[in-house]
């Protein structure tokens, strides 16, 4: 079985250098746009099954906060300007009518 996905998401990864005598603290935010397929296969009558996932995440948007006490600076991303990737394998044992991973 196949599943095809999209979808709208955001991250925010926040980094904090302040302790180190030339650091800062850093807000990326991106917006960006999951586009996926998730694949099942049954392999025996045993009920394993294997699958996988394969995603890409192409950027919307994304800006970079930088706050160094007393300047703060924003840097902009433009779409298209990066992507994301994601992969995924799973193995899968049916039993009592419930997935065991």
């Amino acid at each position: 079985m196949e599943t095809l996905f999209f979808g709208l998401a955001y991250r925010l990864l926040y980094d904090d250098s302040s302790s180190d005598p030339a650091g800062y603290e850093r807000y990326s935010n991106y917006f960006y746009m999951p586009i996926g397929l998730t694949t099942t296969n049954y392999i025996n009558d045993d009920g394993w099954s294997i699958g996988a996932t394969g995603e890409f995440d192409p950027l919307l948007l994304g800006y970079q906060v930088s706050d160094f006490g007393d300047v703060e600076i924003t840097n902009r991303q433009n779409p298209g300007s990066g992507y994301g990737l994601r992969g995924a394998v799973s193995l899968a044992k049916k039993k009592n009518r419930r997935g065991w991973l």
